[in-house]
């Protein structure tokens, strides 16, 4: 059932989304157990599960770049600070719990770890960075033109991605060929999310 204010299309996709990423994590935590005849469906399973972070991605842009929507500087910084305090929450968590408790560190490399997070906490800076480029985006939005230039733009940046990987860990040459490789990597990862961003926009 729709209302107004929420879709059950997007609350399903939200479940699915987060089963995917519990299934993600589960098989990364025991893959090294899967080595007999049940390896090849674990590894069709985790790819088949690989949607999970573009579907929340496109569950956003779906809400956030909804032109029925009155989106304004507060609403966005509310966001951002929902995202803020999840990490301080919980990457203090982590730090206390497994640098400061099971690996017996000292404060400095507890607080290094705290600001650092853990590695799957990614996906909150990723977020971060998507809610407070959303006013750009929603002028965007509003042009076909501008988001068909934007979609192809990140089209081949991705594309890029995957050739600078290779080349990156195959091709280094010289120092500042692999810099600039580091660059593009990261522009490109991050154009990736925001052409995901965009797709979800209806026609």
């Amino acid at each position: 059932m729709e209302t107004k204010d929420r879709k059950t299309y997007l609350d399903v996709l939200r479940v699915l989304a987060a089963l995917f990423v519990i299934t993600i994590h589960v098989i990364e935590q025991y893959d090294e157990l899967f080595t007999g005849g049940e390896l090849p469906a674990m590894v069709a399973l985790n790819t088949f599960v690989r949607p999970a972070v573009p579907i929340f991605v496109m569950i956003s842009g779906a809400l956030w770049l909804d032109p029925a929507r009155k989106i304004g500087p507060r609403r966005v910084a509310a966001g951002v600070c929902r995202i803020v305090s999840a990490f301080v929450v919980w990457s203090a968590l982590y730090a206390i719990a497994f640098n400061a408790v099971y690996l017996k560190q000292d404060a400095r490399n507890v607080i290094i770890a705290f600001f650092r997070g853990q590695m799957h906490l990614w996906f909150l800076f990723m977020m971060a960075c998507l809610y407070l480029l959303i006013p750009f985006f929603r002028r965007i939005s509003q042009s076909r033109r501008l988001v068909a230039y934007f979609l192809i733009l990140s089209l081949v940046f991705t594309f890029l991605l995957i050739v600078c990987f290779f080349l990156h860990f195959y091709n280094q040459i010289l120092v500042g060929v692999d810099v600039y490789l580091e660059v593009v990597f990261i522009h490109a990862r991050g154009g990736n999310f925001y052409s995901i961003f965009f797709s979800s926009i209806d026609d």
